[in-house]
């Protein structure tokens, strides 16, 4: 801990979401800057202490709030449920050049969204990154579509949540279930569950199918895995605007390429 405050422990894998992740912001704010919206938010639910301890090398890195924060957002939102976390984020962010435009909301992200009042004529960027699937229910995506125009990047943790507690969630047929909560319906119900691998690939095509049906288009997902090859989770991008579709495919090409050293 270089500043003495809270980490958020992570594999190496972290750094494959927070490149497409920082692409994105600044191919958004290059390409919408001189445009006729007032404001460009980025909304990131989820979003821990600001740095990251990387367990594979043993070194410190930014987390995601302090590499967006040097993008051209003109306001940033971050919600974080942990105290020390959220705490740890303010600190980090105080003597910021941008520190002025920044929002730190500290409690349940449902609960949030719900309170946090967009300005009119905002055009909003916003990250899902939950690590378990009871934390980010879908009604997230519901109420944010009707405050204002977002463009979404969502964590869909299938090796690191569902998978990992397949048979503890598909046990759970309550009106109440995790995966019913998560997939905003119980259609989940009908897929096989003779493996977990088979119902992980079903799944996923069924949270891309909800984001459809209320308007969105959905992107080419990018995969996330460990340095062996095993699939931990993927991020789903989601845009109502053909411009969406055109900035995710160049962010894709850009984290594809090889990178220089």
């Amino acid at each position: 801990m270089l500043d003495k405050l809270p980490v958020r422990k992570s594999g190496i894998w972290i750094l494959q979401k927070h490149r497409p992740l920082v692409y994105y912001s600044e191919i958004f704010n290059q390409a919408m800057k001189d445009k006729d919206w007032e404001n460009r938010i980025y909304f990131e639910l989820f979003a821990g202490p600001g740095r990251c301890f990387i367990r594979d090398t043993n070194e410190e890195d930014l987390g995601s709030p302090l590499k967006i924060i040097k993008t051209n957002f003109t306001k940033f939102i971050f919600v974080e449920m942990n105290e020390l976390a959220a705490k740890a984020l303010v600190a980090r962010l105080k003597e910021h050049p941008h520190a002025g435009a920044v929002d730190i909301w500290c409690g349940d992200c449902a609960e949030a969204i719900e309170k946090i009042q967009i300005p009119p004529k905002s055009l909003i960027f916003t990250f899902i990154d939950p690590t378990r699937i009871g934390h980010a229910p879908f009604k997230l995506i519901t109420t944010l579509q009707t405050k204002a125009r977002s463009d979404l990047l969502i964590n869909v943790p299938i090796g690191t949540d569902i998978k990992r507690n397949f048979h503890n969630y598909i046990s759970r047929t309550d009106a109440n279930a995790p995966l019913t909560a998560y997939l905003g319906s119980e259609e989940w119900k009908d897929l096989p569950t003779n493996t977990p691998a088979n119902f992980c690939r079903r799944f996923l095509d069924l949270y891309e199918g909800r984001l459809r049906k209320l308007g969105y288009f959905v992107g080419t997902t990018k995969q996330v895995t460990t340095p062996n090859n095993v699939p931990l989770y993927y991020l789903v991008f989601a845009s109502k605007h053909p411009l969406g579709e055109k900035f995710w495919n160049e962010t894709l090409r850009r984290v594809n390429e090889p990178e220089l050293f």
